[in-house]
């Protein structure tokens, strides 16, 4: 069994379930103290003990002068000084929280038919140290020690002014992990909070995994049940990446399917897997939910999807992530127009330059 660090270090199973690994940036360490303690749940449910023994290194000779970031971190990690590390993280984590460290920017979310911007996924970042951390990085410690919940919270704010700048038609999506749905609490308080911030839940999203559901499927049903009834739209993130439980799609009232971005990047290359696209797109449709595309990247993947007849797409093909808010308005999909007819009738030039795409907005 290995885990992989989001610096693509390997930690191996070996005897007396002992995990080494080598780390660089203080962002792999951050990965792995949540990795550890998710391993460590997996073993103690067998009753077994487990020892972790990361070794921490900086870059070699060979890669020039170490980041003072990527300090040799000398020592040989025990499970429980990993535990202090997650514990000293998430007191720096609600810290920041109270700071304003965390903030949302928003990729846009577009018709695949008109090309029209239609909503919009908010995708927290971490500003510490000077630079951007990532979600693959601090989102293991933060779900594991329930810190999310205390960031989503603040971050609504930002959702709310997002919502009132935008047109009745478009939407917002958030991202929702297993510690969220798992604390009836936390629910509540979301809910709660939506009511205070005069945020019309018919255009917000939620976007759970298999892997957020599987955690513990009762209860996350039954939140995702709450939630649903209270008017918000519910979507399964990363279709055809997990095990694609499709008692998910029975069980579940999922409003929207989003395609993983493994499946979409052979789309062109492959009949096969244009054929399980066709399959999950005519399944959605049957089942009332709408269907979108993640990772799109090309325009030919964008005709691809109009033809199966996919609902939206969301990609570098429309915008990357950014802060702003792209001016367009959501479409229908009756809609016909091409991309740049699109953009025609919104009152932007036909080629759009890369650093408007990027949301780099002057």
């Amino acid at each position: 069994m290995t885990i992989t660090t989001s610096m693509t270090a390997q930690i191996p199973r070996t005897a007396g379930h002992e995990v080494v690994a080598l780390l660089k940036p203080y962002a792999a360490l951050v990965s792995l103290a949540g990795k550890a303690l998710r391993f460590q749940a997996q073993i103690q449910r067998s009753g077994q003990a487990p020892a972790f023994a990361p070794l921490a290194a900086a870059g070699s000779s060979s890669e020039g002068v170490a980041h003072p970031s990527n300090a040799r971190i000398a020592a040989h990690l025990t499970l429980s000084e990993l535990e202090q590390f997650a514990a000293t993280l998430h007191s720096e984590v609600l810290a920041d929280v109270s700071r304003g460290a965390f903030y949302y920017e928003y990729q846009p979310i577009a018709s695949c038919a008109s090309g029209l911007v239609g909503g919009y996924e908010a995708l927290v970042r971490w500003r510490r140290g000077g630079q951007t951390t990532l979600p693959a990085d601090f989102l293991p410690v933060v779900e594991e020690t329930g810190a999310i919940v205390q960031i989503q919270q603040r971050l609504l704010s930002d959702v709310a002014a997002a919502h009132h700048q935008l047109e009745a038609s478009s939407f917002i999506a958030i991202n929702w992990s297993p510690a969220q749905l798992s604390n009836s609490t936390a629910v509540s308080a979301f809910l709660g909070q939506i009511r205070e911030l005069r945020i019309d839940p018919t255009r917000l999203v939620i976007e759970i995994t298999e892997h957020t559901i599987a955690a513990d499927p009762a209860t996350a049903r039954a939140s995702i049940v709450r939630m649903k009834a209270a008017g918000l739209r519910i979507a399964l993130d990363d279709f055809g990446k997990g095990y694609c439980g499709l008692g998910y799609l029975c069980n579940l009232p999922i409003d929207h399917i989003k395609i993983d971005g493994s499946l979409i990047a052979q789309l062109n290359r492959s009949p096969r897997s244009a054929a399980i696209i066709e399959g999950i797109i005519d399944l959605a449709h049957r089942l009332g939910s709408e269907v979108i595309a993640e990772c799109v990247e090309t325009e030919e993947q964008r005709t691809l999807l109009d033809k199966l007849d996919c609902d939206y797409m969301q990609g570098h093909l429309i915008g990357y992530p950014s802060r702003h808010l792209l001016p367009c308005r959501a479409a229908p999909r009756s809609e016909r127009a091409s991309v740049h007819e699109a953009f025609d009738a919104a009152g932007f030039p036909t080629k759009i330059p890369m650093n408007l795409l990027r949301g780099d907005w002057t």
